[in-house]
C-alpha cells in the first residue's frame, strides 16, 4: 500500500496562509456587498441604483465567488494532507456543510437576484424594482457574513473534539504492547 502523502511544515503555511488570505478577500467582498446594498436603499435616481448595482455585481465576481473557490480548494488540501482529515472532527464536518450551503446559495439564488434587480433597473429604473428584491439581497448577505464567522471562529475553537470512529492516521496510531 503507497505511503499517504502529507504536506511538510512549511507547505501547510503556505497552504493555510491562502487559505487565510481567502478567507479575509471573501469576507471584505461581502462586506462591502452589503455597505453598497445599504446605500442602495437611500439612492435618488436609477442611475446611481445602476452604478451601484453594477459595482455589487464587480465585489461579487472578484472578492467573493473566486476566494470561495479559493477557500474551497484550500481547505480541502488541508483536511487530506493533513492529520486533521475531511471527517474525523465535528467542527471541520460543520464547516464543509456551511462552505458548501454558502457557494450554493450564492449560485442557486444570491447571483439570480443581483442579476434580477441589475436588470430591472437596467431596464424600467425605479418603477421596477422590487423592495423586496434588495431585501432578500439585504438577508442572503447577512446570511453569507454569519456563516462564513461561525467557520472563522469554529477554526479558532475548535469544538466538539474528534469523532468516536474516526480513524487516526496510520503514522499516528498507537500499537497495543
Amino acid at each position: 500500500m503507497a505511503k499517504k502523502r502529507r504536506l511538510s511544515y512549511t507547505q501547510k503555511n503556505w497552504v493555510l496562509s491562502a487559505h487565510i488570505l481567502f478567507v479575509v478577500a471573501r469576507f471584505g467582498g461581502i462586506l462591502c456587498m452589503f455597505s453598497l446594498l445599504i446605500a442602495s436603499l437611500s439612492a435618488n435616481h436609477s442611475n446611481e441604483l445602476h452604478v451601484t448595482f453594477m459595482n455589487i455585481n464587480l465585489l461579487d465576481d472578484v472578492f467573493v465567488k473566486y476566494p470561495a473557490l479559493g477557500t474551497l480548494i484550500t481547505g480541502f488540501l488541508l483536511s487530506v494532507l493533513t492529520n486533521w482529515g475531511l471527517t474525523r472532527y465535528y467542527w471541520i464536518i460543520v464547516k464543509e456543510v456551511l462552505t458548501l450551503g454558502a457557494i450554493g446559495f450564492g449560485i442557486f439564488f444570491m447571483n439570480g437576484w443581483t442579476d434580477q434587480v441589475t436588470t430591472g433597473i437596467s431596464s424600467g429604473g425605479f418603477e421596477t424594482l422590487q423592495l423586496s428584491d434588495i431585501k432578500h439581497l439585504l438577508i442572503g448577505n447577512l446570511a453569507n457574513l454569519f456563516a462564513l464567522a461561525t467557520m472563522v471562529i469554529l477554526s479558532y475553537v475548535k469544538p466538539w473534539g474528534r469523532r468516536k470512529n474516526a480513524k487516526r492516521p496510520k503514522e499516528v496510531q498507537r500499537t497495543k504492547p
